[in-house]
């Protein structure tokens, strides 16, 4: 089994409820012990669906055909994930409720906006890193205040800028809790805020449809969010890479919404279209060198190559994870330079021995993401 091979493998799996006719093709690569499972297992591990794998499995009966030791394996992932979500869940409840009794209404995004809505038929299914929260500007830092006053603490070095310049406040912990809070002013990158604003979110939000009966995006906001961060700010168009967690999250949505006019005339969905396309060519399996539909040459053809070739895959993420740095280290010298504000923060900060530590951390985590 090759790398690719393992990875349509896992990507068919994840969506077993939805698309019965995987079932076939899943049962038959396993009667036939065509599976690779160290190559399943680090992609399933590396790509944070591990649960998804497990519960698929089960759900379709297909456990009996795999290996018991792989079988424990997943299951222990899986009840560990489920335990962990049902805290996140409770810590969701007690921050919601404490933020409306200050008459602040957060929005709860990502994962957790997720689970809370009801995407997932199991609590355990999705992984979840932080809960990521959007308040408007005018409750940002107020937010942030509240927040410490309850033992949540933060660990990175600070910068104080204009308000105009923050996408999201760093990670607040809280040691009697198992999941840090990301308090954000804006859904996106600053760079992609034109395509989904902050304002546009909450205006727009709605309440969860389980407890903790919070307020979450909309289904076609969340939808928007899982394409820009995941192909734009994550530079999955960029690399030629699906994200398997985000994948099943948009494929999960796309069955829920309905795309009217109004929803096209959002200068991201032909981009959202495209990108659809190629997450129902892997989730099918017959994703091919070439296609008459063109439109998504280039991102078919990016990560054809990067699932064959995986030293070139690596060649290439290095090179434009490089660039990158070099582009963003140019456009904070030249903000310094226009902004006198600005100027003295990165001073600050270039005498601080934490913001050298978090800053290199960011290449170590790269680095090591890319070699396994």
């Amino acid at each position: 089994m090759t790398f690719k091979s393992a990875f349509i493998f896992v990507a068919q799996c994840i969506v077993l409820k939805h698309r019965s006719e995987n079932h076939a093709v899943v049962k038959k690569q396993l009667v036939n012990n065509q599976v690779d499972w160290r190559k399943v297992i680090w992609i399933a591990s590396n790509e944070m669906v591990f649960p998804s794998l497990y519960l698929q499995l089960k759900q379709n009966s297909l456990l009996d055909y795999i290996p018991d030791t792989i079988e424990n394996y997943l299951q222990s992932v899986y009840l560990l994930n489920k335990s962990r979500n049902e805290l996140i869940m409770k810590q969701v409840v007690s921050v919601n409720n404490y933020l409306l009794k200050h008459k602040i209404s957060p929005i709860f995004m990502k994962g957790v906006g997720c689970l809370a809505d009801g995407l997932y038929s199991d609590i355990g299914e999705r992984m979840i890193g932080d809960i990521d929260v959007l308040v408007p500007d005018s409750e940002f830092f107020a937010t942030i205040k509240l927040l410490k006053k309850k033992d949540y603490y933060c660990n990175e070095p600070l910068i104080e800028l204009p308000i105009q310049y923050i996408k999201h406040y760093p990670r607040l912990m809280n040691k009697k809790k198992i999941a840090a809070i990301e308090v954000h002013r804006v859904p996106v990158n600053l760079q992609y805020v034109k395509k989904l604003s902050g304002q546009e979110m909450v205006s727009q939000s709605i309440k969860s449809k389980f407890p903790p009966f919070c307020s979450v995006p909309n289904d076609i906001h969340k939808l928007l969010q899982n394409y820009i961060h995941s192909q734009l700010s994550n530079g999955g168009n960029k690399y030629g890479k699906l994200f398997l967690r985000d994948v099943i999250d948009f494929f999960l949505l796309k069955q829920r919404i309905h795309i009217n006019s109004d929803c096209l005339l959002h200068p991201v969905f032909s981009k959202i279209e495209r990108y659809n396309r190629i997450i129902n060519e892997l989730i099918y399996g017959n994703i091919t060198w070439f296609k008459k539909d063109g439109s998504c040459f280039i991102l078919r053809l990016r990560l054809i190559i990067n699932l064959k070739y995986r030293y070139w895959s690596t060649i290439n993420c290095l090179i434009i994870y490089l660039c990158d740095r070099a582009s963003m280290y140019f456009r904070i010298f030249y903000l310094g330079l226009i902004n006198n504000q600005i100027r003295q923060k990165i001073v600050v900060c270039l005498t601080k021995k934490a913001w050298y530590r978090s800053h290199f951390y960011s290449y170590t985590v790269f680095f090591r993401k890319i070699r396994s």
